[in-house]
């Protein structure tokens, strides 16, 4: 029985999207560009999405920065799906791999006045555990940023991303599938730019 993608368009190959792109490029330019505008909403607003800190907060997150490309945001995927060799999280039982995660922010919500090293840590763990669930048919990494990102901020430890290149991005994904820490590192020198960057601008 040859396997049907639910989620890809039988006829152009792409993935199912709203605004109808049969061509992938186009869709990614698109979506690039629209899951900015939608992640900047939140950064002005973060009250845009109830900090409930469980599964559903995840769900929010995906769905308020996807919700003009997919009609699936902010859904759990409900197949099985591959990067090079590497197979995610069964999506049989996502939901306790999700939970597990989710409790995992609880966690890190509960911390008193972490350093920054110490709230790298606990997140290089929960990013890896993230990357690892890979709930959403697309859109992960980019969900997975917003989160984390949020959780630092509201410690006081920002996150520059953007000095995160893709290539150490993909080599910790990869690390923490055996590295529960793989991500310290490069979050604890995004912090610390966060932090320069926003003493230089300080009067």
């Amino acid at each position: 029985m040859t396997f049907v993608d639910p989620y890809v368009d039988s006829d152009s190959g792409t993935l199912r999207n709203l605004p109808g792109f049969d061509v992938a490029e186009e869709l990614t330019l698109f979506e690039v560009h629209t899951v900015a505008l939608r992640a900047q909403q939140l950064h002005v607003n973060p009250a845009l999405i109830e900090s409930t800190w469980d599964a559903r907060h995840w769900m929010a997150v995906h769905r308020h920065l996807f919700q003009d490309v997919y009609d699936w945001a902010g859904e759990f995927r409900t197949i099985n799906i591959t990067k090079g060799e590497h197979t995610f999280h069964p999506a049989d039982p996502l939901g306790h791999a999700v939970d597990y995660v989710a409790s995992q922010f609880q966690t890190v919500v509960g911390l008193r006045s972490p350093s920054a090293d110490e709230l790298a840590e606990h997140l290089a763990v929960v990013l890896g555990d993230m990357n690892e669930a890979h709930p959403f048919r697309e859109g992960n990494g980019r969900t997975q940023r917003e989160v984390i990102g949020q959780l630092a901020d509201l410690h006081g430890h920002p996150i520059a991303w953007e000095t995160i290149s893709a290539g150490d991005n993909v080599e910790a994904s990869i690390a923490s599938s055996t590295d529960p820490t793989a991500f310290a590192l490069l979050l604890r020198n995004a912090m610390a730019t966060a932090a320069s960057d926003r003493r230089s601008t300080d009067p």
